[in-house]
């Protein structure tokens, strides 16, 4: 256990209730033998989701430790010295737990005196502990034949091109193949939806699964790498693919009646991710049933192996049903996709599905560290990485959950922590959604533990950034130019893109970040791009604003408000009627806590991208322009200062 976790031990004991005098419903018996003289105290730990938090502590004496309490919600919890721990389970259905170790193996020596869920549940662990050496073995081996073939394959190839897009291999018999790597980062935060890229072959192959199926999904605002590995015979079409947009006009489709490959063998070089793999061919003189012979027969022992493991974990759940261990158990129960499912929708069945083998109307669940891994895995492997899917996936599983209850708290507090402190663009749709679906309605609060005052701020913030989110029409500003006498209606303007660069003369960072913008508006002029700047100044004090429009000849829209404006609202708005209160109030209207904040919108007045840089917006105009714009961001200081050395 960490260092900290010990110490916040120890500062919570002042806060444990005395055993003595307590009518006690729970009564849980531990007896360690071995255990050394020098530990007095003793920890009852519990999960919330995959944390350990304090529970309960006692005195421990000749190795017998006894917790008394009126009630330990039902989950999984630890026992704990003080220097290690091991696992059991607490239910309402076993209130009374005997349990008898060594301190020098809890798991091998364990003996469970008295409670069925925890022999249940020892039974299973002793079953996996038994099996998993022999896997680990058959893995071992697996891997050095896998080694062998590696050393062999590559003894006969020879690299002769290298490109950002596709490698190319010579064999000794002089055929050419391809080996496409396709590593794409790109920002799409400017896109109100993910771009998807499909690539199919169904090439004439003997003896491979799923070669040339090349899919790439989801992109998302983090300038994540997505990549994609296969093979394809050297042709023209393959040395054109020097970019996203070619990729797109590729098909592999229209060209699998002229495609053949050779036999090949998916190997499994040790890489850094596990689920990365990459295939060569096999030379003309290696005899492919040498190792192929081999690895088949450990695959099939470690199917074999996998299946015994399954089935015994169904007969549990199936013989113990309606035991808190049988739920348990049965979270990890693999959900069975129909084999007549098409390959393109197994990932959507698996989705829907997912929850199928999870009572989440039991909130003991959410005390279980096998649950925590379970929403973990969904929502980053099987939702779609953007606001709206991210919210109705959670709602879909939130809504089945009851209120005032851990359950409620774990899933709500996972979404706000995974996605709604997020700093990557958009994720704020995520903030608002769940905020107005599950925080703010009027008595239909299902955040429980919140405290009244955060909750007030949390809804008020959500109200003020609804209007804000990607997609939506950005707020409308009438406000006036520097002459403080002609008004400009943002949203009328006809250009088809507009930025709105909101920014004050004192802030530092608007100094650096104004010349840059300034950069990027002149190059997008020179290319004749029908783009808008428009610079609102965020102070009420003009004179400053003024002259560093003068002095650094900033030449796009300026607008802003000033102080009579603001005195004498009434009178622009009703008598004058060139402008609007919310306009008036653009700083709270675009939440305006930092400068600068730099918005594009599209030619419908739609926000398309947000809290940008000079470089971010460059490299979003660039694609939903089709051009190329030649500034780039320049090295920072200290960077500069070392090349200069």
């Amino acid at each position: 256990m960490k260092k900290a976790f010990v110490v916040f031990l120890l500062f919570t004991l002042s806060l444990c209730v005395p055993t003595q005098g307590i009518k006690a419903q729970y009564k849980l018996d531990f007896k360690i033998n071995n255990l050394p003289d020098t530990i007095k105290t003793v920890y009852l730990l519990k999960y919330f989701g995959d944390k350990l938090q304090y529970a309960d502590t006692t005195e421990i004496k000749s190795g017998k430790a006894t917790f008394l309490k009126k009630n330990y919600p039902g989950g999984m919890y630890a026992f704990y010295t003080g220097a290690s721990y091991f696992e059991f389970v607490i239910s309402d259905q076993d209130k009374n737990i005997s349990i008898e170790t060594t301190n020098n193996n809890f798991i091998k020596d364990m003996k469970i005196i008295k409670s069925d869920e925890n022999k249940i549940f020892y039974e299973y662990i002793n079953f996996i502990g038994s099996k998993r050496p022999i896997s680990e073995q058959l893995v071992k081996e697996r891997e050095a034949l896998d080694q062998k073939i590696i050393t062999e394959i590559e003894d006969d190839i020879t690299e002769i091109e290298d490109d950002e897009w596709y490698t190319v291999y010579e064999s000794k018999d002089g055929s050419l193949k391809l080996q496409v790597k396709f590593e794409i980062s790109q920002n799409l935060c400017g896109q109100n939806s993910p771009t998807k890229f499909l690539y199919r072959y169904k090439g004439n192959l003997e003896n491979v699964e799923n070669y040339g199926n090349w899919e790439l999904d989801y992109l998302d605002c983090n300038d994540v790498k997505y990549t994609m590995t296969g093979y394809a015979p050297l042709s023209s079409n393959c040395k054109n693919m020097s970019g996203i947009e070619e990729m797109e006009e590729f098909n592999m489709d229209e060209r699998e009646e002229s495609l053949t490959a050779k036999k090949l063998i998916e190997i499994r070089p040790n890489v850094g991710n596990a689920n990365e793999y990459f295939s060569l061919p096999i030379k003309e003189s290696l005899d492919p049933k040498k190792y192929s012979v081999k690895v088949k027969a450990i695959n099939d022992q470690l199917i074999a192996l996998d299946k015994e493991v399954k089935q015994f974990q169904k007969d549990i759940v199936k013989k113990h049903k309606g035991k808190l261990i049988s739920k348990i158990l049965n979270m990890s129960v693999e959900i069975e996709i129909p084999t007549e499912t098409p390959d393109s929708l197994k990932g959507l069945y698996l989705r829907d599905h997912f929850w199928d083998n999870i009572d989440l109307t039991d909130e003991r669940l959410a005390r279980t560290p096998i649950f925590s891994s379970k929403v973990e895995y969904y929502f980053k492997n099987l939702v779609y990485q953007i606001p709206d899917s991210i919210v109705k996936q959670a709602s879909f599983i939130i809504d089945q959950v009851k209120d005032s209850t851990d359950m409620m708290k774990f899933l709500l507090n996972y979404v706000h922590v995974n996605y709604e402190t997020s700093n990557i663009m958009g994720m704020d749709g995520v903030y608002v959604g769940m905020s107005l679906k599950y925080y703010c309605p009027p008595n239909k609060n299902k955040a429980w533990w919140y405290p009244e005052q955060n909750l007030a701020d949390r809804c008020e913030k959500a109200m003020t950034w609804e209007p804000l989110l990607l997609g939506k029409v950005a707020p409308n500003l009438r406000l006036a130019d520097t002459t403080e006498k002609k008004w400009i209606n943002v949203h009328e303007l006809p250009n088809k893109h507009k930025v709105l660069i909101f920014w004050d003369p004192d802030c530092g960072h608007c100094k650096k970040e104004i010349p840059k913008l300034l950069k990027v508006y002149h190059e997008l002029l020179d290319k004749k791009q029908d783009v808008a700047f428009i610079g609102i100044g965020t102070e009420l004090d003009n004179e400053k604003w003024r002259k560093m429009i003068k002095e650094k000849n900033i030449d796009f829209i300026n607008l802003s408000d000033f102080p009579d404006a603001n005195k004498n609202a009434a009178q622009y708005v009703y008598e004058m009627r060139v402008t609007d209160y919310p306009s008036l109030n653009f700083r709270k209207t675009y939440d305006l806590f930092s400068t600068p904040q730099i918005y594009l919108l599209d030619e419908n007045n739609k926000i398309v991208a947000k809290r940008l840089d000079a470089n971010n917006l460059a490299r979003i105009l660039e694609r939903r322009l089709d051009i190329t714009l030649d500034y780039k961001e320049e090295p920072k200081d200290d960077k500069k200062k070392d090349t200069d050395k």
